[in-house]
């Protein structure tokens, strides 16, 4: 039987109205992993039990920013948009499933997420707070007619760890955002930098997996990024 997986929504105005929606690429990505993804809304916290008793696993999503006073920081003059009711319902789901031992993957703004959740923090601008940026390896985005499905800078895994037993040692990937962990939450072990040494990966084991990456974006062209999805879908099933 194929799991059913939680995919957090984002909210966006769409000519003049606001939708809830995500992008299709993660909608593929898990259905050719073998699951059955469906979005869920912002909810409260009675509805967030309810989804997590139902759901087999759970997908923090990419999307906006984080409010900063969840990890006790003034906002930067970097801040994008930040959206209460997104970031107050994906922390409660992140809580809602570990508290019953059911799977996390966490993607770009989701591993931000869930380190803010257990307790890390974030950089708020990774251009201006990170001391040893590569300016060039986490925004091409900026760059002009790049691919977004295309691959940008390597991620090195540590040794032991999921992310090295699904990719090996290394794996190249796509990049797409201005912030990232800074103090990494004390539940969560790191299991992926870039090559300026930025965290991109972390886990806990036989649980949750998180990427600062877009690996739906990338299973096209680079087929290795749906074994993270598999791997993700086998620990649902378990």
């Amino acid at each position: 039987m194929k799991p059913i997986i939680a995919l957090t929504c984002r909210i966006h105005d769409f000519d003049g109205q606001d939708r809830v929606y995500n992008n299709r690429f993660y909608f593929e990505a898990f259905q050719a992993a073998g699951a059955i993804p469906i979005i869920v809304p912002m909810m409260k916290q009675d509805e967030i039990e309810r989804i997590a008793d139902s759901f087999d696993g759970l997908c923090v999503t990419g999307g906006e920013d984080l409010d900063p006073a969840l990890f006790n920081q003034e906002p930067h003059p970097s801040i994008g948009m930040t959206l209460k009711e997104i970031d107050e319902t994906d922390i409660a789901l992140v809580h809602a499933f570990l508290k019953r031992k059911k799977p996390i993957l966490g993607i770009c703004r989701g591993i931000q997420v869930i380190n803010v959740a257990l307790g890390g923090d974030l950089y708020q601008d990774i251009d201006t707070q990170y001391k040893d940026i590569n300016p060039r390896l986490h925004q091409q985005n900026k760059i002009k007619d790049y691919p977004l499905d295309g691959v940008y800078h390597r991620c090195d895994f540590i040794a032991g760890s999921q992310m090295e037993k699904i990719f090996t040692s290394s794996a190249e990937v796509n990049s797409f955002h201005h912030q990232a962990i800074k103090t990494l939450a004390p539940a969560l072990t790191l299991s992926g930098v870039s090559d300026d040494g930025l965290i991109e990966a972390v886990e806990i084991k036989d649980l949750l997996m998180a990427v600062q990456w877009h690996p739906e974006r990338l299973i096209v062209n680079h087929p290795n990024q749906l074994e993270l999805f598999k791997n993700f879908i086998n620990l649902c099933k378990r």
